[in-house]
């Protein structure tokens, strides 16, 4: 029956869209408060191989990859959820492309 596929579908997609966003916890998050997401990192990571660092470990693309400025918002979201589903993907051994996750 494909209803157990279709369902594994849509949790699939669901947790893939939330993992977006991503709080802050305590300190962090009131360093940060209303500074545009670029200038707060230069902020927090001054150096840049940490930089590189922080954002490889929270699944951010690389500022070569993407911008970060705001006004590259949806090129930077669709950078990030392409990463996040190969993480998925990986993690649940999963093909992606099966599921239905454009690719463009």
């Amino acid at each position: 029956m494909t209803r157990g596929r279709a369902g594994s579908k849509r949790k699939f997609l669901a947790v893939g869209n939330s993992l977006q966003f991503q709080l802050l916890q305590g300190q962090i998050n009131n360093f940060k408060r209303a500074k545009p997401f670029v200038d707060w990192l230069t902020d927090y990571r001054p150096n840049p191989d940490d930089r590189a660092l922080y954002l490889q470990q929270n699944d951010i693309p690389p500022e070569s990859e993407c911008s970060l400025a705001f006004r590259e918002f949806e090129a930077f979201y669709r950078a990030r959820m392409m990463r996040l589903h190969e993480k998925l993907k990986v993690l649940l051994c999963v093909e992606v492309d099966k599921l239905g996750v454009s690719r463009e």
